[in-house]
């Protein structure tokens, strides 16, 4: 990030946090000192991949040395580190990180609550790592938990299959255009031909969309098309 980037965040979060800006080679000791490394309780450590000739191994590799080093300046501190390469878990845990998130899609997330709440990510990884006890599922609901309370469906599903029903999703049938045309004026007319004239049945068959509700409340009513998203033992 450079210095533009910076103030423009700095602005953006002026009510809710205190930013500073230090500039320099963050695992070098010196640098961390002036970033206020011997007070920090907490320190979240970012693959950099800006530089154009950077690889995931000499990325990690950078990490490794700035984990490092911060454990060395302050032991007890919790490190929350983001790496490129799966393959250097180990050599970053035996380093001195408390928690190591692989770069993608929820990298952001799991960083960001390793620190303030270090638990959730293992649960996370728990529940996505195929070698666990316990997995994420969905499934279609029984005929007969139709019309039930999310409560009721949820008591049912840990007494019958000792699983916890945690949210519902469901796919919804869009409305079709032709519900919005049906006034007859010249301009419905126009534009009822031109969507004729397309290969999209537009006009009588609305686009579906899919919703996921976690935990929709207890009084939320199993409908027809509704599944389970469960926490299931393997």
């Amino acid at each position: 990030m450079d210095e533009e980037d910076f103030a423009a965040l700095k602005e953006n979060l002026a009510d809710k946090l205190e930013l500073r800006f230090v500039k320099g080679d963050y695992s070098r000791e010196t640098i961390l000192r002036r970033a206020g490394i011997l007070q920090a309780s907490s320190v979240i450590i970012l693959a950099d991949t800006s530089a154009d000739t950077a690889t995931g191994s000499l990325v990690d590799d950078r990490t490794i040395l700035t984990t490092l080093t911060i454990k060395d300046l302050k032991p007890k501190i919790r490190i929350c580190a983001e790496i490129v390469d799966d393959e250097k878990i180990d050599h970053v845990r035996r380093a001195g990180a408390d928690e190591i998130v692989v770069q993608g899609g929820m990298s952001g997330f799991l960083l960001a609550r390793g620190t303030s709440s270090p638990e959730l990510p293992m649960v996370i990884k728990t529940l996505s790592d195929s070698g666990s006890d316990v997995k994420l599922d969905s499934k279609a609901f029984p005929s007969d938990m139709i019309g039930l309370s999310f409560e009721q469906a949820m008591t049912r599903f840990l007494v019958e299959q000792s699983a916890v029903l945690v949210g519902i999703f469901r796919n919804e049938k869009g409305f079709s255009l032709e519900s919005m045309l049906a006034d007859g004026s010249a301009i419905d007319n126009f534009i009822r031909d031109k969507l004729k004239e397309s290969k999209e049945n537009f006009l009588t068959e609305g686009k579906p969309t899919s919703k996921l509700k976690m935990n929709p409340g207890r009084d939320y009513i199993i409908k027809k098309d509704d599944r389970a998203i469960i926490i299931a033992t393997r």
